[in-house]
């Protein structure tokens, strides 16, 4: 019988109050043939609201993850924003993804153009800050506020109705064709925000974060893809310890220049 595959969520805060509903919300796309361990960070803050907290948590979440995660076969980072998950992939050989990207890969196969619904203003910067690192700026319909704290996200049908008008705008006046959910902690709204819509004639494709980033690390999985070794080589500094837990990655030949195209 083939050995199951083992994929690790993180959870990028320093609390564990969402590993057993993330499992459980997570459990419908996991896939025969993979298992899946959830943990959070054990240092930092307990929310990610800030560029600040974001930078801070990061450290630890890539500590964890070159910790434990050679023993897995792909890792999910539970964040919009990638909290560490550009080191991570330095770290490993294997796939590392975020709730960004899944999303907006998946969105733009299904549409043309995307919203992306953040929590409060001061988000927003961050948020626009993603699509445009990654060349997509011309698919970013906006980034719109829902004007939620992290402290209402127990009332789901108050999320729903903020998430419900912000789409509504978002497809009215930015000309948006799919929804992606900026936070991972906005776990069952996906689907009532789509049925919502979907009955005011509103009938946007919206993705759900954690569900879209698990099934899309299978897919890398099954696939044998993960990160280029060009783009995210092993750092200099842990290539013996790479070397003695078989994550070395294959040393890219010298390149003779750093011009774009060339």
């Amino acid at each position: 019988m083939p050995t199951d595959k083992k994929l690790l969520m993180v959870i990028p805060v320093n609390t564990d109050q969402y590993n057993d509903r993330a499992r459980e919300y997570v459990a419908p796309v996991v896939a025969p043939g993979f298992t899946l361990d959830v943990v959070n960070i054990r240092k930092g803050f307990p929310a990610i609201q800030s560029r600040f907290s974001l930078d801070h948590n990061a450290r630890h979440v890539v500590e964890l993850v070159a910790d434990i995660g050679p023993d897995y076969d792909g890792v999910f980072v539970s964040d919009f924003d990638g909290c560490g998950v550009e080191a991570c992939r330095e770290v490993l050989a294997i796939p590392v993804v975020d709730a960004f990207v899944p999303q907006a890969s998946i969105a733009l196969s299904l549409a043309e153009t995307f919203s992306i619904l953040t929590l409060n203003d001061t988000l927003v910067g961050l948020d626009i800050s993603h699509p445009r690192m990654l060349g997509l700026t011309e698919s970013l319909a906006s980034v719109r506020p829902m004007d939620i704290r992290m402290t209402d996200l127990a009332d789901l049908d108050r999320v729903v109705d903020h998430a419900f008008d912000a789409s509504v705008a978002a497809i009215t006046h930015d000309g948006a064709q799919a929804i992606l959910l900026g936070c991972g902690a906005l776990m069952g709204v996906a689907e009532p925000l789509a049925k919502r819509l979907v009955e005011a004639r509103f009938p946007a494709t919206v993705l759900d974060p954690n569900r879209a980033s698990i099934a899309f690390l299978q897919a890398l999985v099954r696939c044998g893809y993960s990160q280029s070794a060009l783009c995210y080589p092993t750092p200099p500094e842990l290539r013996d310890e790479a070397r003695a837990r078989g994550q070395l990655k294959p040393t890219p030949r010298p390149r003779g220049s750093g011009v774009l195209g060339a």
